[in-house]
């Protein structure tokens, strides 16, 4: 049974393309966030995801887009995550979830540790298997991850309430979470 109801106030993603933008679409769609923030670099693509209601308000800056999050999903390529990071983590809230979407996870959580320091507890690793050969927020789908995996990496120390968070994420956009090592 799918739950319904808020589970975020904000979430703020990092890269509303393909990925970031059905998770959050799909979130809005059910209710499950009150308010989304897209942050990007191709304003047009940014300003289509809100046309599509994919995402409430928009913004090139990853400081500003993060600073209310409750949640902040980084959907961009390995090496731009690894880059911003350590901004981002200066201006996160002190109780915000950080999880991504790569593929990629031993050079991401090697950065993430890197670059949150005591907040590393609240970063949960993250990737879901979906997707498409099509790319953008235009290419998004509300329904993306329904009946598909979503393969959570939490470390040892990660707090158990922000695994917990970002699995309900998931779960609400009808994605199969499963735990697994790194």
């Amino acid at each position: 049974m799918i739950q319904k109801g808020k589970i975020l106030d904000t979430l703020a993603v990092i890269g509303v393309g393909l990925i970031g933008g059905s998770l959050a679409g799909g979130l809005k769609a059910r209710g499950a966030v009150e308010s989304v923030v897209g942050c990007g670099r191709n304003i047009k693509n940014l300003e289509n995801a809100v046309q599509q209601g994919l995402i409430d308000r928009y913004t090139d800056d990853p400081i500003s887009a993060v600073a209310e999050a409750d949640m902040v999903l980084l959907a961009t390529p390995v090496n731009t995550l690894i880059h911003i990071l350590p901004a981002l983590s200066k201006h996160m809230r002190p109780n915000a979830v950080l999880t991504d979407v790569g593929s990629v996870k031993c050079e991401v959580i090697d950065a993430a540790r890197t670059a949150l320091g005591d907040r590393f507890k609240r970063f949960v690793p993250g990737h879901p298997i979906a997707g498409r050969e099509k790319s953008g927020a235009q290419a998004a789908e509300t329904d993306l991850f329904r009946d598909h995996w979503v393969v959570l990496t939490p470390l040892e120390d990660t707090d158990q309430q922000a695994v917990s968070l970002v699995g309900k994420v998931w779960e609400r956009v009808e994605g199969k979470v499963r735990l697994m090592n790194p």
